[in-house]
């Protein structure tokens, strides 16, 4: 459910003259050496960042104390990217953090700030419930044989400028940044079935605008560990991709077009003809419906013959794109349907 998430602090001032050599001791007391540095990221010297990634056997992947200056304001953050499944999973390198780990993760985090605080004199840190989450990474994965139609499905779901990998789609912006990869190839290993993941990264705006709207009562971790809300975030963007219909070959496609009832005959021989066209290699999801258009030779100014087809699709649970022949596969599960079938959850 959660691969990571950052949370932050704001120091007063006591705090910060005093956190840049409390965490430098505490990497030293843990007979290390990667004592905090200047980071890259100083956006035209309003902020300054300095890091460490000494603290990973705590579930800490990076310490960064933030300085943020402004005309006639300075403030200070501390914040911490954590990644408590390698820790409370350790040696499992897919794990993921689950509903029931949320205790163990307060606990763990809560006991790397306490041992910081010995070095923190008379202005300690609060634990973890007085901070906020500045970035949380939900995450859905399951194993597959066909992660490589997977992934072409996914990518056909992406504009020309969004497709840049082809191992993975990685669109980023201000508010959420979608990664959707094959792990298993991430990590260079060989298996048959290989690990899909579908991860969401919610940024500050993404969380600030939940906030606005009442979709979450605080920016506090126990609000947001929620299975319900990342399940919902994490498949809304998939369906935005790929639709949340099962994919079908030509064959398969044309048995449950000939079962079908309500539906003329017009109606299936244009999705039949859609279906086709969405196997041209070039073709996008999106732009399918205009190469459609211009194939049956009218124009869909105001979407009535989408919106008509694509009911046809939602009835027959249907994707409109098609499993081209050579990959010799009949159907494949749209990921949303897997992932509700795993969490034993009503579609």
């Amino acid at each position: 459910m959660i691969d990571t998430f950052i949370v932050k602090y704001r120091l007063d001032g006591q705090q910060r003259k005093i956190t840049y050599g409390a965490v430098n001791n505490l990497v030293s007391e843990a007979g290390m050496t990667k004592f905090l540095y200047v980071g890259k990221d100083h956006r035209n010297s309003r902020y300054k960042l300095y890091g460490t990634k000494a603290f990973k056997t705590d579930g800490i992947k990076e310490l960064l104390i933030e300085d943020c200056f402004y005309p006639g304001n300075t403030c200070s953050f501390i914040k911490l990217t954590c990644k408590p499944a390698r820790v409370l999973y350790r040696g499992d390198e897919y794990a993921l953090s689950s509903p029931k780990d949320y205790e163990q993760v307060v606990e763990l985090i809560n006991s790397f700030i306490m041992k910081l605080n010995k070095h923190m004199g008379a202005y300690p840190l609060p634990l973890l419930d007085e901070w906020a989450v500045d970035r949380i990474d939900y995450a859905f994965q399951f194993a597959t044989e066909e992660y490589a139609l997977y992934l072409m499905f996914l990518r056909k779901g992406c504009s020309y400028n969004e497709d840049r990998y082809e191992d993975s789609v990685y669109i980023r912006n201000s508010k959420c940044t979608v990664n959707f990869y094959d792990k298993t190839q991430e990590r260079g290993e060989e298996a048959p079935c290989h690990m899909m993941r579908f991860e969401v990264q919610c940024h500050a705006d993404y969380l600030y605008k939940m906030l606005d709207e009442e979709r979450i009562g605080s920016l506090a971790l126990r609000e947001l560990w929620d299975e319900k809300l990342a399940l919902s975030i994490v498949t809304k963007r998939i369906g935005k991709l790929i639709g949340y219909n099962d994919f079908y070959s030509l064959k398969a496609a044309e048995s449950v077009i000939q079962e079908a009832c309500r539906i003329n005959d017009g109606e299936k021989n244009a999705l039949r003809l859609l279906l086709k066209l969405s196997l041209y290699p070039s073709i996008r999801r999106e732009s399918l419906w205009d190469l459609f258009a211009v194939r049956i030779g009218t124009v869909d100014a105001d979407g009535k013959i989408r919106g008509r087809m694509e009911r046809v699709l939602k009835r027959l649970g249907m994707n409109q794109l098609a499993i081209p022949v050579r990959r010799r596969v009949e159907t494949l599960k749209n990921p949303v349907r897997i992932i509700l079938e795993s969490l034993q959850i009503p579609e």
